[in-house]
């Protein structure tokens, strides 16, 4: 909260908030930014000299507000090496939200904690990004975070008339969600690479593993997925996508295992 009310002024040079161990029970929302830009970025990261987790905590209790760290407009922004968890009990499990347009935000080496979660429902994404026509996110990096928790690790949905652009899951850890693990659609030129994504529990009947549908020219490589089910495990899903000799998708050295049973090992 100190870090959003500092930027109200804008900035004319790469800032960076170190922000120090222990937990903070609060809600940050960050838009516009006068000044930011690709050389005047923002950096919200722990702090180097901590010898514990940076954790940010909070609970929402509405619809409007469902969300922890949320991105309204803003752009160039980078959070990094941070715990931010939903501690709700109840329905609003969003961890990070990205509503309206943004871009160039990237998510680099936090462990984000969803709600224990066992059905479907949006709202209790870790990581949710909405499917409107208001709604456009564009250059968005994911990399080196956990992810545990909520009924979708990574829901990442663009619009049909305007697919989102250079989107980038790259080595992410992604376990103990209840139906989709990493979840991709209605986007152009993105990569979806070196993710682990495993759910042994089997708390869906069909999960999903990684799933890309609607998407023009992507490479999606060197995965691990290994899910259960009790009806329908789906541990990869390439689906409605497009590529051409000047545009190529590559989907390559994945691994995939399924397995539809409930207990055991595979």
């Amino acid at each position: 909260a100190d870090a959003k009310i500092a930027l109200a002024a804008g900035v004319s040079a790469p800032v960076t908030f170190n922000v120090k161990e222990g937990t903070y029970s609060e809600q940050v929302e960050f838009g516009a930014v006068t000044g930011a830009s690709a050389t005047n970025t923002i950096t919200i990261q722990a702090d180097p000299t901590n010898t514990n987790d940076a954790t940010i905590s909070f609970s929402p209790t509405s619809s409007l507000s469902n969300w922890v760290l949320g991105f309204d407009g803003a752009s160039f922004i980078i959070i990094k090496g941070l715990v931010i968890e939903n501690s709700t009990t109840g329905t609003y499990g969003i961890v990070i939200d990205f509503d309206n347009t943004n871009s160039d935000i990237k998510l680099l080496n936090n462990t984000f904690n969803g709600i224990t979660y066992t059905s479907n429902a949006n709202t209790c994404s870790v990581i949710y990004n909405s499917n409107s026509s208001l709604d456009k996110t564009d250059r968005v990096e994911i990399r080196g975070n956990s992810f545990t928790g909520g009924s979708h690790a990574i829901f990442w949905s663009g619009y049909t008339t305007t697919k989102e652009t250079g989107t980038i899951i790259v080595n992410n850890t992604v376990t103990n969600f209840a139906q989709k693990g990493i979840w991709v659609e209605k986007q152009n030129n993105i990569r979806v690479d070196s993710n682990v994504v495993k759910q042994l529990v089997g708390k869906d009947p069909s999960p999903i593993g990684l799933a890309v549908r609607t998407t023009d020219t992507l490479q999606v490589s060197y995965n691990e997925v290994v899910l259960k089910g009790t009806a329908d495990a789906q541990t990869m899903q390439i689906r409605e996508c497009y590529a051409d000799a000047n545009h190529r998708g590559q989907i390559f050295n994945n691994m995939i295992v399924s397995s539809d049973v409930s207990t055991g090992s595979c």
